[in-house]
């Protein structure tokens, strides 16, 4: 056992001249939430299973509605550090999450949805500002919104018409 009486030294002091380090070529902050490589044209998102400790299957059960599979560990092209497999089914699962993936034809698919979506919206908020007048819209980082007393005079405008 090694004399720790002197001021200042603890066991961690110990242990990190003994601890291995991986390999760096570049420096980067660590991410809670990497993302390994796996085959195939896929794009990978972890999915909450559990939030606060509380099953959330509702997550994950949309996402299998949208078109996302889990990811089984043998699919994976490296190694990468995962939670251990408690429940023996062999999903990568790491701090409450589980790691889904998508086809990337239906990928582009949902960007463009929402793209239109976005468009939509856009277009629907420039469509009340026309009516309403120029200060209707309020642009603030890019997103737009409209204040109380004008929108409700621009939808009795629109209901005139």
């Amino acid at each position: 056992m090694t004399d720790r009486s002197e001021k200042g030294r603890s066991r961690a002091a110990d242990e990190r001249n003994t601890m291995e380090r991986p390999a760096m070529d570049h420096w980067s902050p660590a991410s809670v939430l990497e993302m390994p490589r796996i085959a195939g044209e896929y794009r990978l998102r972890w999915i909450a299973e559990h939030v606060n400790g509380v099953a959330t299957p509702r997550n994950v059960q949309s996402a299998i509605r949208e078109g996302y599979e889990r990811v089984n560990v043998s699919e994976f092209l490296e190694e990468f550090v995962l939670d251990e497999d408690i429940a023996g089914t062999g999903y990568a699962r790491t701090g409450g999450f589980i790691l889904m993936k998508l086809p990337e034809a239906f990928a582009r698919q949902r960007e463009a949805y929402y793209a239109k979506r976005s468009k939509d919206g856009l277009q629907g908020a420039n469509a009340l500002q026309g009516i309403a007048g120029a200060n209707a819209v309020y642009e603030d980082r890019g997103t737009k919104t409209l204040s109380g007393a004008d929108a409700g005079a621009a939808l009795k405008q629109m209901s005139r018409q």
